[in-house]
């Protein structure tokens, strides 16, 4: 990749555009995809010499969610500026062309999307903002669902009101789906909201079943999972009190 020629058409684009949202690698094709917070998409080339707009709308605001695996669909969410009209996630082909809607808003809106290994379903977290009791004091829950590729045969897999879904990611061979949850979260009161949390890891097959404890709840918070590339391992770090810890195990807990 020419980073040169990348880095200024970044700067051209932001400086004629607006602020720059994020940047978004698709593997195949490799492309890079780039966002607008003025409501522009952007698709860029791996070496940096060919920029296209892929979709624009000045009525609300355009996130980028995720390509598909092979890279000839992209994942977005539009959020109008009018707060009653509904947000809602579309998928495209790479080169902008055939929109179609998937979904209306469930909740107070999406916080994600992104396909499976396989690209037939579609995970996405949805996000309720729960009131503490103050303006000042307040916050998300997710619940993760999971829906074909088309938008069919929608299915809540995880309810947020149980236990928020903060990070969720799939095995290296797409057969498994890890999950952070924070066990905390929904039950949090203004009077408990400095308390610190308890984050637990679980296991589900792809297709949302078979949903396993691994046996990890941490008070305090785990900042980050993945899986090893062969997928035998998992590795997270827990954080409390400023203090981090590393830790690995079995993919089976």
């Amino acid at each position: 990749m020419n980073k040169k020629i990348l880095i200024s058409i970044l700067v051209v684009v932001v400086s004629t555009a607006g602020l720059t949202y994020f940047l978004l690698r698709a593997n195949q094709p490799k492309e890079y995809l780039l966002t607008e917070s003025n409501g522009t998409i952007y698709r860029i080339s791996a070496d940096g010499k060919e920029i296209k707009k892929l979709e624009e709308n000045r009525n609300g605001k355009l996130h980028v969610f995720s390509f598909s695996p092979d890279g000839k669909k992209i994942l977005f969410s539009y959020r109008p500026f009018i707060k009653s009209h509904a947000t809602s996630i579309w998928i495209m082909n790479s080169d902008g062309s055939s929109k179609e809607k998937l979904i209306d808003t469930i909740g107070d809106g999406f916080e994600d999307a992104f396909f499976s290994k396989d690209g037939q379903k579609i995970l996405f977290r949805t996000v309720i903002n729960k009131n503490l009791g103050s303006p000042e004091s307040s916050l998300n829950i997710y619940s993760l669902w999971m829906m074909n590729s088309d938008g069919s045969n929608i299915k809540k897999l995880i309810d947020g009101t149980k236990g928020s879904v903060e990070n969720v990611i799939f095995s290296p061979n797409g057969k498994k789906i890890l999950l952070l949850i924070n066990d905390t979260a929904p039950n949090k009161t203004l009077q408990k909201i400095q308390d610190l949390d308890y984050y637990s890891l679980w296991i589900m097959d792809a297709d949302g079943n078979n949903k396993k404890n691994l046996g990890i709840r941490v008070k305090g918070y785990i900042w980050d999972i993945s899986f090893s590339p062969d997928g035998e391992k998992i590795l997270f770090i827990d954080r409390n009190q400023q203090r981090g810890t590393l830790w690995i195990m079995d993919s089976d807990g």
